[in-house]
């Protein structure tokens, strides 16, 4: 039986801050979306219809975003608690 791959404190670390630089990104592209929306309603005279559906994308994203903050802060967490178990093991 093969035994299970060992997540270090190097790794979660390593994910955790992945995960942050993609919530950061996920943060400026939601913010430059909003921008282009807001100048697009404005300039064109977008339909109430194509407005919503606009706002929808953006909750999309929003959310997206939000999973990326919640995995960085769990992988920070991870590393934490194997930080600490490395610890008492020596």
């Amino acid at each position: 039986m093969n035994e299970p791959e060992k997540t270090t404190v190097g790794d979660a670390a390593q994910w955790a801050t992945y995960c942050a630089k993609r919530a950061q990104e996920f943060q400026e592209a939601l913010e430059a979306f909003r921008l282009g929306n807001l100048q697009a309603t404005t300039e064109r005279g977008f339909s109430p219809a194509r407005i919503a559906e606009l706002e929808k994308t953006v909750d999309d994203m929003a959310r997206g975003r939000d999973e990326m903050v919640s995995l960085a802060n769990m992988w920070a967490n991870v590393a934490g608690a194997l930080h600490l178990a490395e610890g008492k093991e020596s």
